[in-house]
């Protein structure tokens, strides 16, 4: 694990909160840097936090705060959606979110926020949305169904 892997596990999870209110990701990056024999009283405690407490997600952004620090972390709030959509990706491959509620998750967001990044994925759900129609049109050159994708000449 190099110093820039926890960079991009910590941004993940700031823009976890930021974008889906989600403070669990923090604890979650606590058990990370454990696992990777990474160590601090901080780290301890934001690892042991549970959501049953009524002041976790105050307890999990202040303690990730100072874990954050210790470890010389800034997060980079330019590139929150960047990473938001790195994390659900994650979350895709780890089989917490299924790939259409990912996509669908991104194109609300794109009504939420108004931002072009996620105009695509608005597109791409609508995609999605007619498969039930059997046969979509999603390049001209392109016809995709159920069973193949082709190319049209």
């Amino acid at each position: 694990m190099t110093k820039e892997e926890i960079w991009t596990k910590a941004q993940k999870c700031a823009a976890a909160d930021k974008i889906d209110d989600d403070t669990r990701e923090y604890v979650n990056f606590a058990f990370y840097l454990l696992e990777n024999e990474i160590e601090s009283d901080d780290i301890f405690i934001l690892a042991g936090l549970s959501e049953n407490d009524i002041s976790f997600r105050y307890d999990a952004r202040h303690y990730f705060a100072l874990v954050c620090d210790a470890l010389k972390i800034e997060i980079d709030g330019s590139k929150t959606d960047y990473f938001y959509a790195c994390y659900l990706l994650d979350c895709v491959k780890s089989g917490k979110v299924s790939a259409f509620g990912a996509v669908f998750d991104l194109a609300n967001l794109y009504f939420q926020e108004n931002k072009q990044i996620f105009k695509d994925w608005l597109d791409f759900s609508y995609q999605l949305e007619a498969l039930d129609d059997e046969c979509v049109l999603v390049d001209p050159r392109l016809t995709l169904d159920r069973k193949s994708t082709r190319l049209n000449s």
